[in-house]
């Protein structure tokens, strides 16, 4: 070869080594700046977990003195309704006016009830699962309503064709229940108060639905009803929709609250049916 030919051959290998140098550098390069950002990502995300974590540790705490709090006003609160019922008695047979005292005893009363749905939302119990007939519980439930809904002048219908249902039978009384009461008293004073219960199959899942004739809830509210201490009624707690849809997340179902198609609500408890884990 020439020293010219020699000299070209030089220069273009020259250029290629360079280029490769460059290019492996910058692959190098973004593979150490994409090393340097995934741990970065890294560490923020482990920051951001134990932020959460010590965040839930102090809830968790938070909720446990406030339980503990809340069984401690449970006790007096029962001792003061025990004294004052005793001394409106007293004072009834001394034919003292015993309004006052009324007044007073019902605000206990309001208290001790607020507390004790506290303990139970804050306390939650694993449900006891077994499999039973739907038409029982809803038996149950209506014994257990009867007497409200004559104070109220409610019709009380149930409906249940043969429905297994799989979960606790007591925490599903207690949802339902809530459920009813909430619907009995959302019709106080209207010319027309019917509450109906029905459990029914619905492919894989079992349905049991409580519905009113009642006002119903504004559509924008509708997500709100359920939240903890959020309530409608002068005097309620606010925990009842939010105790019944822990219970029904429990039983790894979902409670459904939508307007009727005729007015009212309709509250819908979807649960597995047996031999189905979830819905």
């Amino acid at each position: 070869l020439s020293k010219s030919a020699m000299a070209t051959r030089i220069a273009i290998l020259r250029k290629q080594l360079v280029l490769h140098t460059a290019l492996a550098g910058g692959v190098a390069l973004a593979v150490l700046l994409g090393a340097v950002g995934f741990i970065w990502h890294l560490v923020k995300r482990n920051a951001q977990l134990d932020e959460t974590r010590r965040l839930n540790e102090e809830l968790a705490a938070l909720g446990s003195l406030a339980a503990n709090l809340a069984h401690e006003i449970r006790n007096p609160l029962n001792a003061l309704s025990i004294n004052l019922e005793l001394l409106e008695e007293d004072l009834a047979v001394r034919r003292t006016p015993v309004d006052t005292v009324e007044l007073a005893r019902r605000e206990v009363g309001r208290l001790s009830r607020l507390v004790n749905d506290f303990l139970v939302y804050a306390r939650p119990t694993a449900p006891s699962m077994e499999e039973f007939d739907g038409g029982e519980l809803l038996s149950d439930v209506s014994a257990l309503l009867t007497s409200t809904c004559q104070r109220f002048g409610v019709e009380l219908k149930v409906e249940c064709p043969g429905v297994r249902v799989h979960g606790d039978r007591g925490q599903l009384r207690q949802v339902l229940v809530n459920l009813a009461l909430n619907a009995v008293q959302a019709m106080d004073g209207l010319p027309r108060r019917q509450v109906g219960l029905r459990a029914q199959a619905e492919g894989d899942a079992v349905v049991l639905e409580v519905a009113d004739t009642g006002p119903g809830v504004p559509e924008g509210e509708l997500r709100r009803v359920r939240e903890a201490f959020y309530t409608r009624r002068k005097g309620g707690t606010g925990l009842g929709l939010a105790i019944a849809d822990r219970i029904v997340t429990a039983h790894r179902g979902r409670l459904e609250l939508a307007n009727g198609r005729e007015g009212g609500l309709v509250a819908r408890v979807v649960l597995p049916g047996p031999g189905h884990e979830e819905v």
